[in-house]
Formats: structure tokens, sequence, C-alpha cells
């Protein structure tokens, strides 16, 4: 319980305090998390209550400390790969924050997601021998449906203009741009992308990718 109240606490510091409050959070919250490797139930406690507060984001009132509760949820996101449910939780917030109409705040979210994938093994992997090839199916279908979702997300905002400009750098800023910055993130390596293969070849659905 008073681990419980301390992780609030810290929180509601990101989301009115100062500086000074949010980096003292911040260091609070990093102390937290390198606990939380040891103890699932520290990992647990600190998902929870972040995902807790995703439904209370606009009700933050300074746009500095919005930017600073979405560049902290990377202590959340890293730990989301636990459990399938803070996984989608996480992958909603990230997806409602993309389309935020404030381009400060995309861009924050930009470049914190891909904490989200962090936790996930997407192939075997010597270092983690205890991940099973069912866990690892399993993180390659939460992978794949990441992606998708972005990539839908991506036909929504696309007009026909944007089709004539070849670099992300050079589209107008715009929900549209924030995405393919979100999707370059997402998938920034071989390793990455071999995984949504695999989770398209599952469900026989390469084609319509490549």
């Amino acid at each position: 319980m008073i681990l419980f109240m301390r992780l609030q606490e810290a929180i509601q510091k990101i989301k009115t305090g100062d500086k000074e409050d949010i980096k003292a959070a911040n260091i609070f919250l990093k102390s937290f998390w390198n606990d939380s490797i040891k103890s699932k139930r520290k990992s647990v406690q600190l998902v929870k209550v972040y995902i807790s507060e995703f439904r209370n984001f606009n009700s933050i009132q300074n746009k500095s400390n919005q930017i600073a509760f979405i560049s902290l949820c990377k202590w959340a996101f890293m730990h989301s790969s636990d459990d399938e449910k803070y996984f989608k939780k996480c992958q909603e917030f990230v997806m409602e924050i993309i389309q935020h109409p404030s381009g400060h705040i995309r861009h924050a979210m930009v470049w914190v997601a891909d904490y989200i994938t962090m936790g996930l093994c997407l192939k075997p992997d010597s270092f983690r021998k205890n991940i099973t090839p069912e866990k690892i199916k399993e993180h390659q279908r939460l992978y794949g449906e990441l992606i998708d979702e972005v990539y839908e997300l991506c036909d929504k905002y696309f007009q026909k203009r944007f089709g004539r400009i070849k670099y992300i750098q050079s589209l107008p800023l715009g929900v549209y741009k924030s995405l393919q910055f979100l999707s370059t993130h997402l998938m920034p390596s071989e390793y990455f992308e071999n995984a949504y293969r695999e989770y398209l070849q599952e469900r026989h659905l390469l084609n319509d990718y490549v």
C-alpha cells in the first residue's frame, strides 16, 4: 500500500508539478523500475498505476506536464509486455495521443512509443531462455497488431498530395507525418521487420504487405 501511494504521488507530481518536481518523480520512477525488474509485484504495480492515469490525461492542465507524463510513460511501457491487457492499454494510449491536435504532444509520443516493444521477445533468444515458443508467438501477434493499427491510421489520414512527397521530413505538419515517424520508430531494424513478416505469414497476408 505504501509503494502504491508513493507511485501515485510521483505521477501526481508529473501531472501538476514544476521542473524540479518532475525531475524528482523521474528519479523515483527510475529507481522503482530498476527494483521492479526483480519483483513481479512491483512491475505490476508500476504498470497498473500508470495505466490507470491514461484516462485522466486530458485533465492535465499544463502542456509541459502533459509532455512529461507522456515522456515518463516509458517506465510503464517497458513492462507492458508482461500481460496482454497491459500491452493493449498502452497501445490504446499511444494511438490516442498520436492523433492529438498538438504537434508537441504527438512528437513526445513518437519519441517514447518504442519503449512498448522493448519487453517483446520476437524470436528465440539465448539470453531469454525462459521464453517459450508460445510466448514468442504471442509477442509476435501483439507486435503485429500494433503495427497493423499504425498502418490503418496512416490509411485514414493519407491524402493524395502526400503521395508525391519522397521524405517524411518533407511532409506537412500533421497527424500523418507523426504516424510516419511513429512507424519508423516502431520498426527500426530487420529484427522487427522480420517479426512483422512472420506475423503476416501466419495470417496469409504477406502479399498485402509486399
